[in-house]
């Protein structure tokens, strides 16, 4: 499955992750990205194996590229994925998090 780029779903997308990368968070706000991939693009992020994605995030900083799919049929994205970035300084009491579709 192909994500059109110039849809006006993946513009939202975008929007959204930008919005959530200005903020300083608590903690990494996985789940209201999720909730918002599958409100406005009807996409999903899956593990390596094809199945729903289920974990969490540890550290004071990291990486990720997550694999996306479509909500309905888990079928894998292929030519997007979300890139999600943190960080937390032991002087911070939030996190700083980078949230983009690549």
């Amino acid at each position: 499955m192909k994500v059109r780029r110039a849809s006006k779903e993946f513009r939202d997308c975008q929007t959204m992750l930008q919005v959530i990368s200005r903020q300083k968070h608590e903690g990494i706000p996985i789940g209201f990205i999720m909730d918002e991939l599958r409100t406005l693009a009807n996409l999903t992020i899956i593990q390596e194996d094809g199945t729903p994605w289920e974990g969490f995030f540890c550290g004071c900083e990291g990486s990720v590229n997550m694999v996306l799919a479509d909500a309905k049929t888990l079928e894998p994205v292929d030519n997007s994925r979300l890139a999600l970035q943190w960080y937390k300084d032991t002087h911070m009491t939030k996190h700083e998090v980078n949230a983009y579709l690549s």
